[in-house]
């Protein structure tokens, strides 16, 4: 399966946005997936490259036939931080932009990217 960056950055947007201290609840999962228009296959297969990526706590699991039990967690720092760098629309936009330039992007690659295109707009702004 193919890892959506678009559904990487969202899901991490709405743990985030979580106020539950357990972590993004299974109604906040069925929210999330109802509203992304995403099935427990893609929803379940982020979570789990998320959780290896050390960039959520929590995880998916699949017994008997696709029954998925999906607990995201909360955000670790390197999530945290991994967020920061992609959180805003614009620096997203960008970084999409360069990232298709390559037929295969990683999650630490995109990430570095768009430190690229932060420090770019931090020139710009102080006239480097």
């Amino acid at each position: 399966m193919k890892l959506n960056h678009d559904l990487v950055r969202s899901l991490l947007l709405s743990i985030e946005s979580s106020e539950d201290l357990h972590g993004f609840s299974p109604r906040e999962v069925h929210d999330f997936m109802k509203n992304n228009n995403v099935s427990e296959n893609e929803t379940g297969y982020v979570v789990n490259k998320l959780n290896e990526a050390g960039f959520i706590t929590g995880k998916a699991t699949i017994s008997g036939d696709n029954y998925y039990t999906i607990f995201p967690g909360n955000l670790t720092y390197d999530g945290h931080e991994f967020l920061d760098n992609i959180r805003d629309d614009g620096v997203w936009k960008d970084t999409k932009e360069i990232a298709s330039k390559f037929s295969s992007v990683s999650a630490s690659f995109l990430s570095k990217i768009a430190v690229g295109v932060i420090s770019e707009i931090i020139k710009k702004q102080i006239g480097f």
